[in-house]
């Protein structure tokens, strides 16, 4: 919470990712939450949490399943869960690089503020890059999660991120980053693009 003056602003920006692994098995769970409120009044309300399961059935390649829950009042979106499976590709994985892509169908259910709610079949996607510049010292990552319908390829949603991350100490890094959110789906009189620029503070173990 900030007050400057008569200013009164509620922010909170916060992330997470954890993840499990035994043999040929991983479990991922990952949430954000941004919500900025001043003198009264919403500016960002949005937050999401997922989770994916999958199995390993070869050195690079794997099959599994996921779901996610999001809320972005900002595009008048109260709640959009989505589950399905995917298959996914280890494209490049040692100690300096990894890059890996999944794609899968999932059920996608959208419930609105002001509008009818819909459901539908889509075609989702995660991309995760990271590359070590200075191998220890300082990393580049890029991350992209997106979804369209089947039917209407207008009811495209993304988001990306983007960003450098460096250690501190004792498992403390600090990142500068960009994040990039759309909806094509949003409606008449609501931006769909959003842009944010961050600096954060992170721990990892």
């Amino acid at each position: 919470k900030f007050d400057r003056g008569n200013t009164h602003e509620n922010r909170s920006d916060i992330a997470t990712h954890l993840e499990w692994k035994k043999l040929k098995h991983r479990v991922r769970l990952a949430g954000e939450l941004e919500y900025y409120k001043t003198d009264g009044t919403e500016i960002q309300n949005r937050w999401t949490v997922g989770t994916t399961y999958d199995n390993h059935f070869s050195k690079n390649l794997y099959y599994g399943a996921s779901a996610s829950l999001k809320r972005d009042r900002m595009t008048d979106l109260d709640l959009r869960w989505t589950a399905g499976p995917y298959f996914g590709w280890n494209i490049v994985n040692n100690n300096r690089t990894k890059l890996s892509v999944e794609n899968g169908l999932e059920y996608t259910s959208e419930e609105y503020l002001s509008r009818s709610n819909e459901s539908f079949i889509s075609d989702a996607w995660r991309m995760d890059f990271n590359y070590f510049i200075i191998p220890g010292k300082l990393e580049l990552y890029h991350r992209n999660k997106g979804l369209v319908s089947l039917a209407d390829a207008g009811g495209l949603s993304f988001d990306t991120w983007s960003g450098l991350k460096a250690p501190i100490a004792g498992g403390l890094n600090t990142s500068a980053e960009l994040k990039t959110s759309y909806n094509g789906d949003a409606p008449e009189g609501t931006v769909p693009w959003d842009t944010t620029y961050r600096l954060k503070l992170g721990y990892q173990w």
